[in-house]
Formats: C-alpha cells, sequence, structure tokens
C-alpha cells in the first residue's frame, strides 16, 4: 500500500483487496480476465488484489458491474452481512480442492 496514505485508508485498502481477490475467485475470473473486464493491464490489477494500489472511481465502478453489484456503494460495503462474510471467509480460506469442488457446483446447478 503507499506510503503517502492515512493508516484508515490503509486499512480500507487491505479490505478491498481481500474483497477483489475473494469475489475473484468466487466468480472463477482469472487475473487476466478481471483486467481485461476493467481495461486495465493485468499487473495494475494484481497491485489492487495484493493491496498495493487502490483503484480509481472508474475501474471500481466496472468492477462492481462486473460481479453483478446494484450500487458502488454496495460493491465498497466493506462490512459484509453475517452469512455473506463467513461464505466469503470459507471460501478464501478453502484449499483448491474444495474450491474446485464448489465451483463444478456453481458451474453446473441441478
Amino acid at each position: 500500500m503507499a506510503k503517502n496514505l492515512t493508516p484508515e485508508a490503509q486499512e480500507i485498502g487491505k479490505k478491498i483487496a481481500a474483497r477483489l481477490q475473494a469475489l475473484r475467485e468466487i466468480s472463477g475470473h482469472s487475473q487476466q480476465q478481471v483486467a481485461d473486464a476493467i481495461d486495465s493491464a493485468k499487473e495494475s490489477y494484481q497491485s489492487y488484489e495484493h493491496g498495493r494500489a487502490l483503484p480509481s472511481i472508474e475501474k471500481l465502478m466496472k468492477l462492481a458491474a462486473l460481479y453483478g453489484f446494484d450500487s458502488l456503494d454496495e460493491f465498497l460495503q466493506l462490512e459484509t452481512s453475517g452469512k455473506q462474510n463467513v461464505v466469503l471467509t470459507m471460501y478464501s480460506n478453502a484449499s483448491k480442492k474444495t474450491k474446485k469442488i464448489v465451483d463444478f457446483i456453481l458451474q453446473n446447478p441441478a
């Protein structure tokens, strides 16, 4: 994260980075696919996801649309609901094998 940011801004940046990674993994997109969708270089997107930089408002709006959020406010809501937070945390902490199983189930509904 940029050194000239306040501690509060750095904390928000970390939360955005974690949210970006979790949403990308849940959606099954690669970093390159997300970067292409928001008209960004893969390296720039990686810097957002790793918390080394903050995306612009324009990029945040494109990310919100990509993940199906109705508004930027909803997308940036860093305090997720209890159920959503549990699901994102469980998925983020799951093994690669478990993620593949979950992805398969989500992509092949009964």
